[in-house]
């Protein structure tokens, strides 16, 4: 299944990766890889696996191999949306992982907030 995702990188050479909807893949590893901060959707439980649709554990693999600095899990269906999403992840993953706030902005590149969203205040990308 294809996947829509971006990287972008701003002028002082912060990477904001971001994956729509899809699967693992080599497109969205690369655009993973080592960026300050990844944006992926981690719709479904394991055992619920959908097509065209990540997982903790996928997320998990991918991150492990991709290594970027921050993640930010988004687009929770309900059955996802009521588990510890980030300590499935972290089965896999070592690095900082959370759940996507709506009304929330992080900030892309620096050192991540011990873990925490950024409070709604802090509008900066």
């Amino acid at each position: 299944a294809a996947n829509l995702c971006l990287r972008l990188t701003d002028g002082e050479g912060a990477v904001l990766a971001y994956s729509g909807d899809g699967e693992a893949s080599a497109g969205l590893l690369a655009a993973a890889r080592e960026a300050d901060l990844l944006l992926v959707e981690c719709s479904t439980p394991d055992e619920l696996y959908t097509p065209g649709h990540l997982t903790p554990s996928r997320v998990g693999e991918l991150c492990a191999e991709a290594r970027p600095r921050r993640v930010v899990l988004t687009h929770l269906y309900a059955p996802a949306a009521a588990l510890d999403l980030p300590a499935l992840v972290r089965r896999r993953f070592d690095g900082p992982v959370e759940t996507a706030e709506d009304g929330t902005c992080y900030r892309v590149g620096g050192a991540p907030p011990a873990g925490r969203p950024e409070p709604p205040a802090a509008r900066g990308v």
